[in-house]
């Protein structure tokens, strides 16, 4: 039992140093925007077909799209990889941004 005290406090002692410490002197590295509705405003005023929609998202560099149509429920949470197309009840695109 007393040697086993040694072995217990090193492994105390080293438990502490298992993740290094933030350093607050480095800056964040700066947030990549992934989604660019810049490049999808061709979409404005056309049918939002599948075809479409598959364009205006790669064109925007997102990673998912989401077509928000008159009275759809949606969640609000905000998410820069994806593109929003929001149509009229003629399905024809009226705005284009990212979130």
């Amino acid at each position: 039992m007393v040697r086993a005290v040694p072995v217990l406090f090193a492994c105390a002692a080293l438990a502490g140093c298992a993740q290094p410490r933030p350093r607050d002197d480095v800056p964040p590295p700066p947030r990549v925007a992934l989604c660019q509705a810049e490049a999808a405003q061709f979409a404005l005023g056309q049918a939002a077909t599948p075809v479409l929609v598959e364009e205006a998202e790669q064109r925007a560099g997102a990673s998912r799209s989401r077509v928000i149509r008159p009275g759809m429920v949606m969640t609000m949470e905000f998410d820069d990889a994806r593109l929003i197309l929001d149509v009229d009840a003629a399905n024809r695109v009226t705005r284009v941004r990212c979130g």
